[in-house]
């Protein structure tokens, strides 16, 4: 018996090259819009080939199905209180839309009780600001 698995993430390129200027200290936290696992079973090894072009093929249908706008507004409405990923999401949609009054108001109250988890520095909200205006 052998045995075909994909974990599929499907992501924007520019969003994710926005998000690892502001927070570079890890790339596997990338942001990711939809996850998805596929997964076969084969009797045959000759069948392995055909299967794997399947699911790409497979793959890239279901890519095609999820609206990039809408997650993208998610991350742009949404400030979580937790987790530190879904926080630093945000960030990096409110500088890829260049919402720099937003980005602002977060750094001068960014003591004041914002919920913000302690990894999110004035560091990681300049950068974001930065990156925003940058690309003005």
């Amino acid at each position: 018996m052998y045995a075909i698995y994909f974990m599929a993430r499907v992501s924007s390129v520019k969003y994710s090259e926005c998000f690892k200027k502001i927070y570079p200290n890890n790339n596997s936290l990338l942001p990711t819009f939809e996850t998805k696992s596929f997964s076969s079973s084969l009797c045959e090894k000759s069948l392995l080939f055909q299967n794997f072009n399947h699911s790409i093929k497979e793959i890239t249908e279901w890519s095609t199905t999820i609206d990039f706008d809408k997650k993208m507004q998610e991350y742009l409405n949404n400030r979580p209180d937790r987790p530190l990923i879904n926080q630093i999401w945000h960030l990096a949609a409110l500088a890829f839309y260049e919402n720099n009054e937003q980005l602002i108001e977060y750094q001068f109250q960014l003591g004041n009780n914002l919920n913000f988890l302690p990894a999110i520095t004035k560091q990681v909200i300049d950068k974001a600001t930065e990156y925003s205006v940058r690309n003005l």
